[in-house]
C-alpha cells in the first residue's frame, strides 16, 4: 500500500489496506470458532472461501448526486430531489388501454349483469396507468420536469399526454407549456458537446461559454469550432470525381432533384449511401404509394378483363380497390394483423379517400378517346419490350442515360399515329410550372415521353401499336392531383362533389394538336378549353405546345442535363442553403448535423 500511495496511486493503496484487514479478520474469526481444531487443509481452504464470501467488500461511493433511470411503473421514486418524466405523449404516458382479451368491456358489463362478474381488466388497467402518473409526480422533493414531443421520428404531428391540460387546469394556468428552444441556451447547454454545437448561437453569453469550455479541457476544439468552416464550395478533387464518376453516367429523377437541390445531400445519399433506413409504417411517401399501387392494380385488371369503364358499377369498384389494398398491406406489412386495429383503420380510410380518384378517373375515360395502356412502365434498355431510355451528350461526350419507371402512359391511334401522353399521380402538394424546365427540375415526366417517341426497340414500338413508317406523337404530360387529405364543406349543399374535383386538377403541358386534343375529355386538361368551340383559351398558352414547341422543350431539357451532369463530373459536393423548397426541407435533413449551411 505505501509503494502504491508512493507512485500517487490513493485508491489502489487505500483498497489494498481495506483487503488487508478484510483477510486478517477473516482468519481471526476462523481462529477463534475453531480454536484448537485440527482440520485437513481442504476444510481449512472451504473455511477461507466461506468467511470471505460473507465478507463486504466495497468503497463508499465518490459522488453525492447520481441519476437513476427507470420506467415508470418500476422506478423507485422515495427521496427524490428532482424527477424528469420523458416522453408524455398521448397514448404513451398514460399508457393506452386496448382491448386484448375475448370479452369486449360492453361484454363484461352484459355477463356482469346476467350474474356472471368478471374481473373489468380495461378500468383496471387504466387506473393503474393514472396511478403512475400520480405517483411519479407526487415523490420529488424539488421539482417536476414534463417532457413530450411535437414530432416523432418521421416528423409527424404527436399530441401531448392529457396530464400536461390538466396540470394546468388544477393551476390555473399558472403552470403551462414551454419550448425547449424557447429557453435562453445559457440555461439549457449543461454538456461540452451540447455547448460546442451551438457555440454561435449563445449572443451575450459567448465569452462566458467559450471560458467554461476552456476549463473543460476544450480548447482544442473550441478554436476548430471557431474557423469559418462552410460547406458553399466544397469541390471533390479531379481523381476522386473521376474515380467515383467513371463510365456512362446513369440517372434517374430522383437524383436529379436530389442534385439541384443540394449536391452535398445528393453526395451523402447517393453517392456515401449514408441514407437511414426508413421504418415500416404509413407516411406521406408510403401512403403515395398506396395511391400509386390502389389506381394500378384498378385500370390494370379493368383492362386485362375487357371492361368498359363507363359501366363499372360502385360495388366493383370498392372491391377491387379493397385487393388492390390488401395486396399493398401484404407486402410492405406482410398483411394487417388480427390485433392491429390502428393499421386496418388506416387501410380503411384510403381505400375510402381513393374512391373519389378512383370515381374521377372512370369519369375522365368515360368520354376520352386515350386509353390507359401501361402501368409502371420502366425505361430500361436491357430489358425487351421496354422503351429505351433518354440519351445525352457531356461536354467530354460522355453519355448520360436517363431511367425511372412511369405511373401510367395513355395512347390514341388515328390513321396510323399513335398518340401518346404520359400520366403521373400526385399525392403530394407539388406543383408544375414551365418555367421549372429551365432549372432543370421537374424534367421527368418529359424525359419519360422522349423515351417512348424516340424509342427504336421494335418489340416496344410493336406494344405501342405502331406499324412501320408510323410515328408516336408527344401528345403531352400530365400530372394527377391525387390528394386523399380530408376536404371541408360548410353547408350541405351538393358541393361536395367540386370539393373532391379541386382536389384532383390536372396540371402539367400537352400538343396543341386539334386531334390530339378533341380526343381528351375537356372537364380533365391541364388548359382551359371552350366547352362549347372545343378551342384552347389564351390563359392556358404557356401550357401548350406546339412541334416545334416539342423540339424547344427538348433543346432545354439537353442543356439542362449536361450542365448537371458537368457539375457531378466535376466533383461538386456544395451544400445550398434550402435545396429549393424552403427552411424546411434543410431543417428536416437527415445530413443536417454536418451541413453547417442549414444553422
Amino acid at each position: 500500500a505505501e509503494a502504491l500511495m508512493a507512485k500517487g496511486h490513493a485508491d489502489e493503496a487505500q483498497d489494498t489496506k481495506r483487503l488487508w484487514k478484510i483477510l486478517c479478520s477473516s482468519l481471526d474469526g476462523i481462529c477463534k470458532i475453531m480454536k484448537d481444531v485440527t482440520i485437513p487443509a481442504s476444510t481449512f481452504l472451504t473455511l477461507i472461501k466461506v468467511s470471505l464470501e460473507e465478507a463486504d467488500i466495497g468503497r463508499i461511493p465518490s459522488f453525492v448526486d447520481r441519476v437513476s433511470v427507470s420506467s415508470a411503473d418500476m422506478a423507485r421514486l422515495y427521496e427524490k430531489r428532482h424527477l424528469y418524466i420523458i416522453g408524455a405523449n398521448y397514448g404513451s404516458f398514460p399508457a393506452a388501454i386496448s382491448e386484448d382479451g375475448y370479452f369486449t368491456e360492453n361484454d363484461r358489463a352484459a355477463l356482469e349483469a346476467m350474474g356472471l362478474p368478471i374481473t373489468p381488466e380495461n378500468a383496471i388497467k387504466s387506473s393503474r396507468e393514472l396511478y403512475y402518473v400520480c405517483r411519479s409526480i407526487s415523490f420529488a422533493k424539488e421539482s417536476v420536469y414534463i417532457l413530450y414531443h411535437s414530432k416523432d421520428g418521421g416528423y409527424n404531428d404527436c399530441t401531448p399526454s392529457e396530464i400536461i391540460k390538466r396540470i394546468s387546469d388544477i393551476t390555473a394556468g399558472k403552470v403551462t407549456p414551454r419550448r425547449i428552444s424557447d429557453i435562453p441556451l445559457i440555461e439549457r447547454a449543461y454538456h461540452k458537446d451540447y455547448a460546442l454545437e451551438n457555440i454561435g448561437s449563445f449572443g451575450e453569453y459567448l465569452p462566458a461559454a467559450k471560458a467554461a469550455l476552456r476549463l473543460a479541457g476544450e480548447e482544442e476544439r473550441l478554436k476548430i469550432s471557431e474557423l469559418d468552416v462552410k460547406n458553399n464550395s466544397l469541390k471533390l478533387t479531379k481523381a476522386a470525381a473521376e474515380n467515383l464518376y467513371d463510365g456512362p453516367l446513369a440517372l434517374t429523377q430522383s437524383r436529379i432533384d436530389s442534385f439541384v437541390g443540394c449536391p452535398l445531400r445528393y453526395f451523402c445519399n447517393y453517392t456515401l449511401k449514408l441514407n437511414p433506413t426508413g421504418r415500416a409504417e404509413f407516411n406521406a411517401a408510403n401512403i403515395g404509394t398506396f395511391i400509386h399501387e390502389v389506381l394500378e392494380k384498378f385500370f390494370d385488371t379493368l383492362k386485362r378483363r375487357g371492361t368498359d369503364i363507363a359501366s363499372i358499377t360502385d360495388e366493383e369498384k370498392d372491391a377491387l380497390i379493397r385487393v388492390a389494398a390488401e395486396g399493398f398491406a401484404e407486402r410492405y406489412f406482410e398483411g394487417i394483423p388480427k390485433r392491429s386495429e390502428r393499421l386496418r383503420t388506416t387501410i380503411d380510410r384510403l381505400c375510402r379517400s381513393a374512391r373519389p380518384v378512383v370515381d374521377g378517373l372512370c369519369d375522365e375515360f368515360a368520354d376520352c378517346k386515350f386509353a390507359p395502356t401501361f402501368f409502371e412502365l420502366a425505361i430500361d434498355k436491357n430489358k425487351p419490350g421496354k422503351p429505351e431510355p433518354a440519351i445525352f451528350k457531356t461536354s467530354d461526350g460522355r453519355d448520360v442515360y436517363i431511367y425511372g419507371v412511369i405511373d401510367r402512359v395513355d395512347t390514341f391511334e388515328n390513321d396510323g399515329d399513335v398518340y401518346v401522353r404520359v400520366v403521373d399521380y400526385k399525392t403530394g402538394s407539388k406543383e408544375f410550372s414551365p418555367s421549372d424546365l429551365e432549372r432543370g427540375e421537374n424534367l421527368q415526366m418529359f424525359l419519360y415521353l422522349k423515351s417512348i417517341v424516340d424509342t427504336k426497340k421494335p418489340e416496344f414500338r410493336e406494344s405501342l401499336g405502331l406499324a412501320d413508317g408510323k410515328r408516336a406523337i408527344p401528345a403531352g404530360v400530365i400530372y394527377v392531383k391525387t390528394d386523399v387529405s380530408d376536404g371541408k364543406i360548410t353547408s350541405p349543399d351538393g358541393k361536395g362533389r367540386e370539393k373532391v374535383l379541386e382536389k384532383q386538377k390536372r396540371l402539367g403541358m400537352i400538343l396543341g394538336d386539334p386531334i390530339s386534343i378533341e380526343a381528351m375529355n375537356k372537364n380533365y386538361l391541364p388548359v382551359k378549353v371552350d366547352k362549347k368551340s372545343g378551342e384552347l383559351l389564351t390563359e392556358g398558352s404557356r401550357l401548350v405546345y406546339s412541334s416545334d414547341g416539342w423540339e424547344t422543350i427538348n433543346e432545354k431539357i439537353a442543356a439542362a442535363i449536361k450542365d448537371i451532369a458537368d457539375r457531378m463530373l466535376s466533383g461538386e459536393i456544395a451544400a445550398t442553403k434550402d435545396c429549393g423548397k424552403g427552411a424546411a426541407a434543410c431543417k428536416y435533413c437527415d445530413f443536417k448535423a454536418f451541413c453547417r449551411s442549414s444553422s
